[in-house]
């Protein structure tokens, strides 16, 4: 006889910040990003502005880090509600850098942002993926109206959250949405200049296939991939490559995927036997 009634799933912890769980997240970002510094001392975390960047503390020891991070609110598909992201793996950083100064895919809070996580600790990889554009749910923005969110409260240590209503953070869809609903102003992907040319571009499957890959590569050689891909107009993510692209970039990225996997195994071994 079964211990828990028929169909139950644990219920995962929600928290008012966004972490990147195991498998696929879906975003949609719900503010422009702040920037600044971030430095972890004696298990706590200060933050900074752009221009104040810290210096390392006389007692640091080797947990004290100081690196650059993101932070912007989003709305969370998967647990429905809003959180604040703070983002410091620099895969997703160069990810959404890249897609806001392509002239095709333009801010990221135009469209959903898939974060797809593999691996555990300094094995984990991110790859970031961008969805379809459409104007932003109404419930979405009603929730956001009725929680006032500061960011810039991170800099001074506070909570941002607990800010008056007079001092929030604003919701960036409202001068967005309708560049999302005119199709003149947002240049399409994959639309040929001809009207008789026609590009193939690979399946769903294929395209799920090459993002799990990459996500065993190096984070060097997906930054890298990630780059030159978006320098081909019409080529954002895997699922508009054309189909004579295919066979080349399995055996480039495999190959890659192949040697971290091996180096990984490795340094695992280090660790075991020292």
């Amino acid at each position: 006889m079964d211990f828990f009634p028929d169909n139950y799933e644990l219920q995962k912890s929600e928290s008012a910040y966004f972490k990147p769980q195991d498998g696929e997240n879906r975003i949609r970002f719900l503010s422009k990003i702040i920037v600044g510094w971030e430095m972890w001392h004696k298990n706590k975390v200060s933050r900074f502005r752009k221009d104040e960047k810290p210096i390392l503390p006389s007692d640091a020891d080797s947990k004290t880090v100081i690196r650059e991070f993101w932070s912007a609110i989003v709305w969370n598909f998967d647990l429905g509600k809003i959180q604040i992201f703070n983002i410091t793996q620099k895969t997703v950083q160069t990810a959404i850098f890249l897609l806001s100064k392509d002239p095709d895919w333009l801010s990221p809070g135009l469209y959903t942002i898939k974060i797809t996580k593999t691996g555990k600790e300094k094995f984990t990889k991110y790859s970031v993926m961008p969805g379809q554009k459409k104007p932003l749910e109404t419930h979405i923005k009603t929730i956001f109206q009725d929680t006032p969110i500061n960011l810039e409260e991170l800099y001074e240590g506070n909570d941002p959250f607990n800010s008056s209503s007079n001092n929030c953070t604003i919701l960036i869809h409202d001068s967005m949405d309708s560049v999302v609903s005119n199709p003149q102003s947002v240049k399409q992907k994959n639309v040929p200049h001809s009207t008789t040319e026609s590009i193939e571009t690979i399946t769903p499957n294929c395209a799920e296939f090459l993002t799990q890959t990459l996500a065993r590569c190096s984070q060097d050689y997906q930054d890298k991939l990630w780059a030159s891909l978006m320098k081909n107009p019409g080529i954002n993510n895997f699922e508009q490559l054309p189909v004579e692209y295919y066979k080349r970039m399995v055996e480039a990225v495999e190959k890659n995927a192949k040697e971290n996997d091996k180096k990984s195994a490795n340094t695992q071994l280090d660790d075991i036997f020292g």
